[in-house]
């Protein structure tokens, strides 16, 4: 048995674009770099896309998503991660801005 979310066929739901690694959110410079990372790289970046990041949190949090993200900023801010802080803030800034 399968889910919409799931079907036997390996697409997605939303159709099967979005199986596909999409860079176009880093700089030029990385995109090079990472288009030629192994899987596990290339899955973790799917996942880290700001686009992403904006629906996940409004689909979770609801209309708490911009503190959630606020929250991860300042999180990552005092871990040292600046890079994580910046995306996370970028996040928050999709939110409410």
């Amino acid at each position: 048995m399968t889910s919409p979310d799931d079907p036997e066929d390996g697409s997605s739901r939303n159709g099967a674009k979005e199986d596909g690694l999409n860079l176009t959110y880093l700089p030029p410079h990385a995109r090079a770099y990472y288009a030629n990372a192994d899987e596990r790289i290339q899955n973790a970046l799917a996942h880290v896309n700001p686009e992403r990041a904006v629906d996940f949190l409004r689909k979770t949090h609801g209309p708490h998503a911009g503190q959630e993200a606020l929250m991860r900023a300042l999180m990552a801010e005092r871990q040292h991660h600046r890079a994580a802080a910046r995306y996370w803030l970028d996040v928050y800034e999709t939110l409410v801005g």
